[in-house]
């Protein structure tokens, strides 16, 4: 199987997957942004890891941002011939929350993954732009492999560490009043 896999975030979740895929024979293709091309032409499956400007851009190039990359073309998939291809959609939080989701049209979506129980709550299924029947939803729940990561014993004490993307929406401000009330 063909899979091409857009990712913005730098694979920081799909790493795992596409190695996974890979060791189980399948192709691969990684690209940051949605090229059209590759669906059109390659792919077998076309998975979209977010719900970003990637899935707006395949389905809805109206409401696309414009991508930072000089190669983004917009190119509607359904001008696209997808007999036989599979469309798959991972959202994750932060879009969810942001209501990324409603710049894209649904009715091309074969199958949406949802990385956990409450980010299913969170996406108003009903309200998704031209969903059809035929879209089917799944929770998987979102996961690395811890031995890619070295851990340490460690003594009690009050060193508290933060691991985290510097978004403002993650509350980046409070990190260090946070700090000093657990300490």
């Amino acid at each position: 199987m063909k899979i091409l896999l857009h990712d913005p975030y730098g694979m920081k979740f799909t790493q795992d997957m596409k190695t996974w895929w890979e060791a189980h024979g399948h192709e691969v293709i990684y690209h940051r942004y949605y090229n059209p091309q590759l669906a059109n032409e390659w792919a077998d499956v076309i998975w979209f890891d977010t719900t970003d400007n990637n899935i707006a851009s395949a389905t809805n190039p109206s409401q696309a941002l414009i991508a930072d990359d000089a190669n983004y073309q917009p190119w509607d998939m359904h001008e696209m011939d997808l007999r036989g291809k599979k469309v798959i959609v991972r959202p994750i939080d932060i879009e969810v929350w942001q209501g990324h989701f409603a710049a894209a049209r649904w009715g091309l979506v074969d199958d949406v993954i949802f990385i956990a129980p409450h980010i299913r709550e969170l996406m108003p299924i009903e309200q998704l732009p031209g969903l059809e029947e035929k879209t089917e939803f799944h929770t998987i729940p979102c996961g690395i492999n811890l031995d890619r990561y070295k851990y340490a014993e460690r003594g009690k004490g009050f060193d508290i560490a933060v691991i985290s993307e510097r978004w403002i929406s993650k509350g980046t401000d409070l990190i260090l009043q946070i700090a000093l009330k657990l300490k």
